[in-house]
């Protein structure tokens, strides 16, 4: 598996989908007053919503090395390293990026590069609102805050949905054209 495939598991499978969208549905559930679980209330504003800060580095980065790492010029380039032939490597360098300029218009990858850093973008607004109004709360605690602003949290919950749909519209594996 390359690396740029465990990235995105790690962070759409492991983590998006694993952990945080069903944290933000407990949290949506306890704003609504369907559980009752005040140890997760206050590790949820205080350790949980603000893992999106850690996360939202790597997600930026994900679209962008996709093109560099699930390009099938990466195939090309190891049988050039395997025969270890700089001229072969300098008189075929024309084939590479050809390969490379058919599979992305093939797999329509600049689309799907710019469909996820603007699925990125619109999520982390939603946080950062989020985060804003937990900020700004002064002495109101920040889950009575979240309470009167509950469609902003079920918003930011449906992004990150719709963030790891976007996501998983990515080839998993290299495709050759």
């Amino acid at each position: 598996m390359l690396s740029w495939q465990k990235q995105r598991s790690s962070i759409n499978h492991d983590w998006l989908k694993n952990q945080y969208i069903p944290a933000l549905a407990k949290f949506i559930n306890l704003l609504e007053g369907r559980v009752e679980d005040k140890i997760f209330e206050d590790k949820f504003t205080s350790s949980i919503l603000p893992e999106w800060t850690i996360k939202y580095s790597e997600l930026i980065v994900l679209p962008i090395d996709f093109e560099k790492d699930m390009s099938p010029k990466t195939i090309i380039k190891r049988v050039f390293l395997i025969f270890n032939s700089d001229d072969l490597k300098t008189q075929y360098e024309w084939v590479e990026e050809l390969i490379h300029r058919l599979w992305k218009y093939r797999y329509n990858v600049q689309k799907l590069i710019d469909n996820t850093a603007h699925e990125i973008s619109l999520t982390n607004k939603l946080y950062q609102d989020i985060q804003y109004l937990i900020n700004s709360s002064g002495k109101i605690l920040p889950i009575d805050v979240l309470r009167l602003n509950k469609i902003l949290v079920y918003s930011f919950k449906q992004r990150c949905i719709n963030l790891s749909k976007t996501i998983e519209r990515f080839p998993s594996e290299v495709k050759v054209i």
